[in-house]
């Protein structure tokens, strides 16, 4: 599955001026986007991040950059960031790595105590090119969350549906959330799915975060409860960049 997104797949074959008149046209088509605070608490984390085993990171703030993809032989972010993991035995942190096929930037799940899947939060790299108003790259992280991301991670699940798209801040940057909901097939767990893209405010790089919770096992009973509820929340609303040749405040 390929994560690294951006709108210039969208008119990847015309010339560049061309790409340009047809990224334009289609934002003028698309609407605004209704504005949404979420309502989310804090892992409350203060520990710089330490680390329990190959590949398993626990503690409370983690760090990606060009230095940790580099320990899993993975691309580069092209806006590091830095997030707040909660502590718990059930949350394992798990690198994306061409050694384990995972092209995400990093994986972070909690599970029961016998291993069923509570949430699984995966972040990856993302690119929407800047704009002139603000407001339209807004919509052209809408159009590649639709167009692209959506079908990506639903892929190979039953019943998806898309629900609703709204604005958002995450922290002080600009985001964009779809939630969507999704059944596995055979077993038929249910879950309530959100996509989430941050912008970086000063370059084309973000992050999206693609979270998905089971809604019997988690406090997620539905999609509407990921504007408020449950442990991926937290850990997006944790996201801050960094600058890539600076030491990075804590989230």
């Amino acid at each position: 599955m390929k994560y690294l997104l951006s709108l210039l797949a969208v008119t990847v074959a015309l010339p560049a001026f061309a790409q340009e008149n047809a990224t334009q046209a289609l934002l003028k088509r698309l609407p605004t986007l209704p504005f949404h605070e979420e309502s989310v608490g804090s892992p409350g984390a203060k520990d710089a991040p330490k680390t329990e085993g190959k590949g398993a990171f626990v503690g409370s703030a983690l760090l990606v950059d060009a230095a940790f993809t580099a320990q899993y032989e993975n691309t580069p972010p092209s806006a590091p960031f830095m997030v707040a993991v909660p502590k718990s035995d059930d949350v394992t942190v798990i690198p994306g790595s061409k050694k384990n096929g995972a092209t995400e930037l990093v994986k972070i799940a909690s599970t029961t105590p016998d291993k069923q899947p509570i949430e699984i939060l995966h972040l990856m790299d993302f690119r929407v090119p800047m704009q002139a108003e603000p407001g339209d790259r807004l919509k052209a992280c809408f159009h590649l969350l639709v167009t692209q991301g959506l079908p990506a991670v639903t892929k190979g699940y039953d019943d998806a549906k898309y629900i609703a798209a709204y604005a958002t801040k995450v922290g002080t940057y600009d985001a964009v959330c779809v939630h969507a909901h999704m059944t596995k097939p055979k077993t038929g767990e249910h879950y309530a799915v959100k996509l989430v893209g941050i912008l970086h405010p000063k370059q084309a790089g973000g992050v999206m975060a693609f979270l998905m919770a089971n809604t019997k096992l988690s406090e997620v009973k539905q999609p509407s409860d990921l504007t408020s509820k449950g442990m991926g929340l937290q850990i997006i609303h944790s996201l801050r960049f960094v600058e890539a040749t600076k030491t990075p405040a804590k989230p």
